[in-house]
């Protein structure tokens, strides 16, 4: 795939749906749903198409999975994940069109891309989606994201201190042998 981002249309329901919440409340989004996008669909493999705001559903939908991460990023932009697990049927096909989803079954936002497929479905192994949501268009705390459990903290920085713990530890023990080396001199 090249350089582009994966930007979500916010349908025009999810739209209104954002705009009529107020006094503290906010519209949830539960879940994504994947298809394999419009056409005729030959081999698991439909098409990739450009989004449309009046869109209240997926072209071809083969699966809707809860959100099982989610995690604010700033005003109205989220990161959230879901699994696609081998387990959904059919057994194998290309993920052309994502869909999020509002608790309310609305379909809020859309994404498809006519160029490029966003990920192939196996039998042989699930399926991680994690995608960063800016909807910076929508009004201030209009949208959260519920997770279907405990929310998983983003490795890169799990990783990145036990990286530094590595090197400080590795570091230490070259300043060691500098100095045994130093006293066998």
């Amino acid at each position: 795939m090249s350089d582009d981002m994966l930007v979500p249309t916010v349908t025009n329901g999810g739209l209104a749906a954002a705009c009529a919440v107020g006094n503290g409340l906010a519209v949830a989004l539960t879940t994504i749903g994947v298809g394999i996008g419009q056409g005729p669909i030959t081999s698991g493999m439909g098409a990739g198409y450009a989004t449309s705001g009046t869109q209240t559903a997926l072209f071809n939908e083969v699966c809707r999975v809860p959100i099982i991460s989610g995690a604010p990023l700033g005003e109205n932009a989220f990161q959230v994940e879901a699994i696609v697990p081998r387990s959904s049927t059919p057994a194998n096909y290309v993920i052309q069109e994502v869909g999020f989803y509002t608790d309310k079954g609305l379909l809020f936002a859309v994404w498809s891309s006519p160029q490029y497929p966003l990920a192939a479905k196996t039998a042989l192994s699930d399926v991680q989606l994690a995608f960063d949501l800016f909807l910076q268009q929508l009004p201030p705390g209009s949208i959260t994201v519920n997770v279907s459990g405990p929310s998983i903290p983003s490795t890169a920085g799990v990783l990145a201190r036990l990286l530094a713990v590595q090197a400080n530890a590795f570091a230490g023990r070259l300043i060691e042998a500098k100095q045994r080396l130093a006293l066998i001199k």
